[in-house]
């Protein structure tokens, strides 16, 4: 973990929260939000043997926490997303990610946007339970 999935945060995330692979793609909050998410599923289990992946700051500034605060003005508004989505708007993946983050990051309007959110009865652990 500490050894591939650092370097990949500032490989993959800029320090203003942008990740360029996914922002290339045509369904650009898909894959920004499904990338997050998997990183914070790696956050928890890297915390369960003493990594801190939801708190790294790279040497270039990139963080997970950057990239969250880079989605959260879109995550009720996908209208005002600026960039290509070319499928249905989804929002299962910052659900998720906004489950954990709730926890780790007080200062963000993580439950605000939670709120917002179309509700859902699957708790965001449901994947160590073999749910999706």
């Amino acid at each position: 973990l500490a050894t591939v999935s650092l370097p990949r945060i500032g490989s993959q995330i800029q320090a203003d929260g942008r990740q360029p692979r996914e922002l290339a793609r045509t369904r650009t909050w898909s894959y920004c939000t499904e990338n997050l998410e998997h990183f914070f599923k790696l956050g928890l289990i890297a915390d369960s043997v003493g990594i801190d992946l939801l708190h790294h700051v790279s040497e270039s500034g990139s963080s997970l926490q950057g990239a969250l605060a880079f989605l959260l003005p879109y995550a009720c508004d996908s209208g005002s997303w600026p960039y290509e989505q070319v499928t249905a708007w989804q929002d299962g993946y910052i659900r998720n990610v906004l489950y954990i983050a709730r926890e780790v990051y007080p200062d963000l309007p993580v439950a605000e946007k939670l709120d917002c959110l179309p509700r859902d009865d699957q708790p965001a652990t449901a994947w160590l339970l073999g749910g999706e």
